[in-house]
Parts: C-alpha cells; sequence; structure tokens
C-alpha cells in the first residue's frame, strides 16, 4: 500500500485539502462481516479498456451475472457452472463512418468491432459502450410485442443495426457510462420491464454530453450540453417518492456534481465537496440520497432535500479512487469499489459506522448486488488473478426485506446520519445460501472476507480459496502500482 499511487487529475487541488478530507471523514470500523465469501469462478475474467472506467459488472439474479471480456459480454450462470457470449463485439471496425445525429443521418451499417469500456444489464435489456461512441443494445430475451415495435418504428437518428449506434462523431467521444431507466408512460414491450414502464437508456460520453435515447427504437429523446466530460449518470430510481423522483445525478471531469431534471435536462442544483474528478453515482433506492465516488479517494452521500449544503457524510477509502458505487435494493448496504484490491461495504442502518473492508488481489472491474441484496459479486482483471467473486449475504442479514427507512436529514455528523437511516426489521436470506457458502467456499477458509486477502486458485479452474492475511504491505503487481 505504501508504494501505490493514486491516479488524480488536479493534483494540486488533492493534496491540498487532503488534511481537511482526513478530519471530514466519518470514522467507519472495518469488523463488519454482512457478506460471506462463497466462492472464485476463475473462468469469468473481466476485460478493463480504460483504467477509469469501472462498471462492467452486473447481476439479473442470485446467479445471473454478466461482465465485459475482450470485446465480448459473458453471461455466467453460477447454478450451471456456465458461461456464455451475449454480445460479440470482436468483428470489424466500425465502416463506413457515421454523419451527424440526427434526422436522414447514415442508414444501417455493421457494429464491427468496439473496444467496450462500459456495460449495463437490466430490465431485460444488455447494453455494451465503446471507445468511439458506440452504443449496442440486445434483449436478454425476445417478445413478439418488442419485435413489432422495433419492426415499425421509424428510422430516426444514425442507426448501424436495430441495436446498434454511434451516439456521437467526436474523437474524444467515449461512452463512459450507460444506464438502462424505466421511464413512467406507455408499454413499451420489452422484455424484464413491468407493463406501463417502458425503458431508455441514459448515456454519458466524453464529449460533454448527456443523451437519452428510446430503448426500442434508439431514437435521441434528448441531448444536454455541459462544460465537462460526463463520466457517469444515474437515474433515481422511478419508484422513488420524494423531490428527487425524475432526477438524474451526473459526475464527470469537475468536482462538483450535477443534478439535472430528466426531463427538461435543466440544472437543478450543484454538490460541491469533492477535489477532483468523480466516474461514480448510485441513488439510493428511497430516493434522497444519492451517493458519488471521486479520485481524491473519498465517498460522499448526499441529501438531496438539502441543496447547497455540505454532503450528509463523506466516507474513506482504503487508498485509491472510488471508481464504481452500488446500493442493494434494501439500501442497507452501499458498496465502493477502488481501483485495485479493495472493496468496501458500508452499513447504512449503524449510520454508516460499521463497514466490511473486502481485501483482494488485482484489477477491480466492477461490483455489483444481486437484485435481491442477497449477492454481492466482484470482477477481478488482472494478468494472474483474473476472476469472478460471489460474496452471499451473512444469515440474518436478510435481503429484500423493508431495508432501510430514509428519515429527516440532519447535520454530517456520524450521529446525525445514524439518525438519517434506520435499521429494517427484515429477516430474509435463508440456510440454502449460507451452506451453498460452506459447499464452495470451504477451501482455504473462504468464508470470511474481513481483514482477509483473496486470491485466484492456482489451477486455472473455477474454485474458491483465500490467500493467508496480507493487510499490512499491497502486494505489487506488474506496470507498478499506479492507478490503471
Amino acid at each position: 500500500m505504501k508504494q501505490f499511487r493514486n491516479y488524480v487529475n488536479l493534483r494540486e487541488a488533492v493534496d491540498a485539502a487532503a488534511a481537511d478530507l482526513r478530519r471530514e471523514c466519518l470514522p467507519t470500523t472495518r469488523d463488519g462481516e454482512f457478506f460471506a465469501f462463497a466462492r472464485n469462478t476463475r473462468s469469468v475474467r473481466a476485460s478493463i479498456i480504460h483504467f477509469q472506467l469501472r462498471n462492467l459488472v452486473w447481476a439479473t439474479s442470485p446467479h445471473d451475472v454478466y461482465t465485459a471480456s475482450d470485446a465480448r459480454l459473458i453471461h455466467w450462470n453460477a447454478v450451471a457452472r456456465e458461461k456464455e457470449t451475449v454480445l460479440d463485439l470482436s468483428g470489424e471496425p466500425w465502416a463506413p463512418p457515421l454523419g451527424p445525429p440526427g434526422p436522414g443521418a447514415a442508414g444501417p451499417l455493421r457494429p464491427g468491432r468496439v473496444q467496450v469500456g462500459t456495460c449495463c444489464v437490466a430490465h431485460g435489456l444488455a447494453v455494451a459502450g465503446g471507445f468511439n461512441g458506440e452504443v449496442i443494445v440486445k434483449p436478454l430475451t425476445t417478445t413478439t410485442a418488442a419485435a413489432a415495435a422495433a419492426a415499425a418504428a421509424p428510422a430516426r437518428g444514425p442507426r448501424c443495426s436495430p441495436s446498434s449506434m454511434r451516439v456521437t462523431l467526436s474523437d474524444n467521444g467515449i461512452t463512459n457510462g450507460v444506464e438502462v431507466v424505466p421511464v413512467p408512460g406507455t408499454g413499451s414491450g420489452l422484455p424484464g420491464d413491468p407493463p406501463g414502464v417502458p425503458s431508455s437508456l441514459l448515456v454519458a460520453n466524453n464529449d460533454n454530453a448527456v443523451r437519452m435515447f428510446d430503448a426500442a427504437t434508439l431514437a435521441r429523446t434528448a441531448d444536454w450540453p455541459l462544460e465537462w466530460a460526463a463520466n457517469w449518470a444515474a437515474a433515481c430510481p422511478a419508484a422513488a417518492p420524494g423531490p428527487a423522483a425524475g432526477l438524474v445525478a451526473i459526475v464527470g471531469d469537475d468536482p462538483a456534481a450535477l443534478l439535472a431534471d430528466a426531463a427538461s435536462g435543466r440544472a437543478i442544483g450543484r454538490l460541491a465537496g469533492h477535489a477532483d474528478f468523480s466516474f461514480a453515482a448510485a441513488w439510493h433506492p428511497g430516493g434522497t440520497l444519492v451517493a458519488t465516488g471521486n479520485q481524491d479517494t473519498t465517498t460522499r452521500v448526499w441529501d438531496v432535500r438539502r441543496l447547497g449544503g455540505p454532503s450528509l457524510l463523506t466516507l474513506a477509502g482504503a487508498m485509491g479512487a472510488v471508481r464504481s458505487l452500488r446500493w442493494s435494493s434494501d439500501g442497507r448496504f452501499l458498496a465502493a469499489a477502488e481501483p485495485a484490491d479493495f472493496v468496501r461495504v458500508y452499513d447504512a442502518a449503524s449510520g454508516f459506522e460499521r463497514s466490511q473492508e473486502i481485501d483482494l488481489f488485482g484489477e477491480v472491474a466492477g461490483i455489483a448486488f444481486s437484485p435481491a441484496g442477497d449477492r454481492l459479486f466482484v470482477g477481478v482483471a488482472d494478468a494472474t488473478y483474473s476472476s469472478l467473486l460471489q460474496f452471499n449475504r451473512a444469515g440474518g442479514q436478510g435481503g429484500g426485506g423493508a431495508g432501510v427507512r430514509v428519515g429527516e436529514a440532519a447535520a454530517g455528523t456520524a450521529a446525525a446520519s445514524a439518525a438519517h437511516c434506520a435499521a429494517a426489521e427484515g429477516d430474509g436470506g435463508g440456510g440454502e445460501d449460507e451452506q451453498e457458502g460452506e459447499d464452495e467456499g470451504e477451501d482455504g477458509g473462504g468464508g470470511r472476507a474481513t481483514g482477509r486477502r483473496l486470491r485466484s486458485s492456482g489451477d486455472g479452474g473455477d474454485a474458491a480459496d483465500a490467500a493467508p492475511a496480507c493487510t499490512t504491505r499491497r502486494r505489487l503487481r506488474s506496470g507498478s502500482g499506479v492507478d490503471g
């Protein structure tokens, strides 16, 4: 750890703010054991194209996990212990060049080879974002209604096929983030969407813009220009009550995050407090809290009902930038992933004063909770230790229960944050998960992740293994200890 140098863009600002950040961060214990190590799958190998983009792991059930791997989107079935390619984007490069976005633009083109830098799998859709502004969409299943809607839709905007497009012609138009957003309205017929709730694609690009597209037709519905590169955009959950409904949190190459109205793109407020650029944002399912992760190594949790004020609380990372954030569906836990070696799970029910630190080897490609919150998956992209780690929610922690009730916000202190998030009384989960953990993770004492370093087994197969504790020094990897 002493030899690791965190990558930042605003070195002077981060160094100047370092002392204040240390004082501001909420003291958090690392003794939590909320999720128990279950298995380590060596056959699922995530790959990272851009060192700052780490949202490459998604879960649609306790056993269905998706990750990007060498220009492909891979599906792993943890029950059948099988993997399959959902999107194969390893073909020819894009050709010919696309015309400017808008009506009358270039017709259908082959998607060709795409360097997948980001992805999202949710609401029945698998979406990949590429280095040249590509967005490729594929339904996970097909329905007659979805096929009919796609066939009847007019050709609007640059369409490469019924499921792919290039959203910008900018040489600096990397698709940094994609999110599938259920939008209230008339039903789209897309698989995975509840009746009356179609999906939109929320796309953040490096050419200083956030765009929205209809998921069924790929027609552009919104284009919001910014003064800085957009690294991630997260929409407030459609079902969330209160004033945050219809808001989008945008983070990028500016220390402050932006809250915008999803209908108009109009800026509602700024969330100022970080010292460097941000690459992660996630909404609490209750809709009043949003978390942002920054290269200054902190996570901030904001109460959007009190715009203009400081963050509710600030959480310190272990050593590097916070590049991916995920809330469990019940709002009980917030997981924060660093570029390498560390994932921290914060317990909102304790006022974020307790956390579980998962200490592993390798670059972190992404993290994902299962929809019920009873699994946590961590993708490791590393020349030696690449794998998919699975953690099961510990007995009695529940999953899909009442979750966390967000109360009245107060000052950003430990006591106030504890009052802000009250623990739920749900008692889900179950013995099946615990038994599975014993069966799959018994080798090497893998059932405990806190304070331990996890490594992949050396046999190259699908195995569960935990290395001896090594928490005082960070193991050096090839390519030095620089982030990326």
